[in-house]
């Protein structure tokens, strides 16, 4: 897949934004060339809490020449994919509706987080019970997305529930076009192994889910996940903390990282995750030239 501006996805502002500024918003991203935007969690909760939502959400981009072309979910117990009870029929019921509203607003793909609360100390289930209920959950969402031609993907994140190694373990267990891998750079530049970086410098949620004895992943994360990639999230950061930095203002190594995406065999779409909020803050323009400069095409 080329990777090109013209196709890259952003991920919009509306997190506490009220809602009379979202056409504002919608139109800013249109003067500035984009025409994908993700369909971020907080308002695919709310589309699936409030229908009405949903289908006015997706018109309302139309109406400024968007389309919302991937999509995600949130991340709390009623989401994740290895909730135990009592979330478990309210988050299969939450992601059903997701996918849906997913194929009704255009997008290609849909990540969902296998989940990380189960790694915690005072709500921990081992991981075999945790890939018990992931499991569960993939063989009755697969069907979902099948059905709504929406591909589901899982993402690598800093769990032990959400590896490279436990997403390989679930694309050899579940084989189908509409199941896949989200790949994100910052997780996984955050996790990986590096000279000189000790897992104890890691940040202190990472070290929680870890239950205080962090990993560093070993392996390449982005050559194992290639085949199974089929969308990536792409921020930086130091190698310590989830940043979510434009690209090229962290240690990601941008070079390898879009030569090898551009490799990716089912790669469909290419989603700029980086935080717009975060002190001190990032404009439009700015955000646009940042993938400009590691490489991205007009």
């Amino acid at each position: 897949m080329k990777l090109s501006l013209s196709e890259l996805v952003h991920a919009g502002v509306w997190n506490g934004i009220p809602e009379n500024y979202y056409d504002f918003l919608m139109a800013e991203w249109a003067a500035h060339g984009v025409t994908r935007l993700i369909f971020c969690s907080t308002e695919m909760a709310r589309g699936v809490r409030e229908p009405e939502f949903g289908t006015a959400f997706i018109k309302r981009a139309a109406e400024h020449g968007l389309r919302w072309s991937d999509g995600h979910v949130p991340w709390n117990p009623e989401w994740a994919l290895n909730t135990p009870e009592p979330y478990r029929e309210t988050m299969i019921r939450n992601n059903t509706r997701a996918l849906e509203l997913a194929a009704e607003a255009g997008c290609t793909t849909l990540t969902i987080h296998i989940g990380d609360i189960v790694c915690l100390e005072d709500t921990y289930l081992p991981l075999g019970q945790a890939r018990d209920l992931l499991d569960d959950a993939l063989e009755r969402l697969i069907p979902v997305a099948e059905r709504s031609r929406v591909v589901l993907c899982i993402e690598n994140i800093m769990a032990p529930t959400d590896t490279p190694a436990e997403l390989i373990r679930c694309f050899e267990r579940f084989q189908s076009p509409f199941f896949g891998c989200c790949y994100d750079s910052g997780h996984d530049n955050l996790m990986a192994a590096r000279p000189g970086k000790e897992p104890h410098q890691l940040n202190s949620w990472t070290t929680k889910l870890w239950r205080g004895k962090p990993q560093l992943n070993p392996d390449d994360a982005l050559a194992t996940l290639l085949p199974h990639i089929v969308t990536c999230h792409l921020h930086d950061n130091n190698g310590l903390e989830d940043q979510h930095l434009p690209p090229g203002q962290g240690t990601v190594d941008w070079p390898r990282t879009l030569d090898l995406l551009s490799r990716a065999p089912r790669l469909i779409s290419v989603q700029n995750e980086l935080s717009f909020t975060r002190k001190p803050g990032v404009s439009i323009p700015a955000a646009i030239e940042a993938f400009r400069r590691i490489g991205f095409e007009e």
